[in-house]
């Protein structure tokens, strides 16, 4: 069924019922893979649902955290859990002045710990707002954080501690938090937008742009930009040596199955170290002549309008 592509079945539905959901499904970084629930916002984003994916059933609300100091402002999307009933999220610098990173609290909302946040940034007129849900991963049990683009640092963080973790040495290339806003900041900068990591390697992502016109909307939300190129990287922590994707026969880099002439670029790595992401239709049919016999069968009746064809690889240890 899942090398074909035929439907399995369906996750929840829109709609008012007891265990339908009426906000948003929010990403990857909203599923509590330990207990497979998928989190959704409610219509007025005030608590999430999580839907169990076997059951179909609602089992459990897990409330946004609420302020008590009328001049904190925060502004979070997807719960991360912790450990049992303990979740943390990353809160939006909406403002360009936001005092909080990130806020671990229970699922009743009630706050257990704030992590501030020191980083400014000119906001100017513009009346775009980010909306990010940030990067985390767990690794050996434990949570790792990483704020998505601007910054080079991961952490890991639990309900009483936050501490670095991963440092990218950017160089020249890191863009600037404070002007983040301006049209030219990202230009020939390198925008980290997924890490995650197994005992060999460190696995990452990064945009970058070589022209002027570049990002202006609200994280996920790009404006369309000249030469924006997706790699994908990842540190040998055997070697201490960092490889970079480079394949300039093909519009997109990233990973390449033997086999498979286009890159593909992991939204995800579970639990048993399987990278998921998919692969365009459109883009694999120009470089079909050149599609290994073992994969063809599996994808001779393809057409440019199917949804996205999903890629699960093991990564090697």
């Amino acid at each position: 069924m899942i090398e074909t592509g035929s439907f399995i079945r369906e996750v929840s539905s829109f709609g008012q019922g007891p265990n339908e959901y009426t906000g948003s499904i929010f990403d990857s970084y909203g599923f509590d893979e330990k207990n497979d629930i998928i989190f959704t916002g409610d219509s007025h984003y005030e608590s999430c649902k999580g839907i169990n994916l076997e059951t179909n059933n609602v089992e459990l609300i897990v409330k946004k955290p609420l302020i008590e100091n009328a001049n904190e402002r925060i502004h979070t999307s997807a719960p991360w859990l912790i450990k049992d009933d303990t979740y943390i999220s990353f809160c939006n610098n909406r403002t360009g002045k936001d005092k909080i990173k990130l806020i671990v609290y229970d699922k009743e909302g009630s706050i257990m710990k704030q992590y501030p946040n020191y980083l400014e940034f000119h906001k100017g007129e513009s009346r775009t707002n980010q909306v990010s849900p940030g990067i985390f991963y767990y690794y050996k049990g434990l949570t790792y954080f990483k704020e998505m683009f601007y910054n080079d640092t991961v952490f890991s963080v639990d309900e009483n501690n936050l501490a670095p973790h991963i440092i990218f040495k950017l160089g020249n290339k890191q863009p600037s938090y404070y002007h983040r806003m301006a049209n030219d900041n990202t230009k020939g900068k390198y925008l980290i937008n997924f890490v995650n990591e197994s005992n060999s390697f460190v696995l990452f992502n990064f945009i970058y742009y070589t022209e002027t016109e570049t990002m202006r909307g609200p994280m996920g939300s790009e404006s369309i930009a000249k030469d924006r190129l997706t790699h994908t990287g990842y540190f040998d922590k055997k070697t201490k040596q960092v490889y970079i994707s480079s394949s300039p026969d093909y519009q997109k880099s990233g990973y390449i199955l033997t086999g498979l002439p286009v890159g593909f670029l992991p939204i995800s790595i579970n639990k048993n170290k399987e990278m998921i992401a998919h692969i365009d239709p459109e883009e694999l049919i120009k470089y079909k002549e050149k599609i290994d016999p073992q994969y063809k069968h599996l994808l001779q009746n393809i057409q440019e309008d199917d949804n996205p064809i999903v890629v699960i690889a093991k990564i090697k240890e």
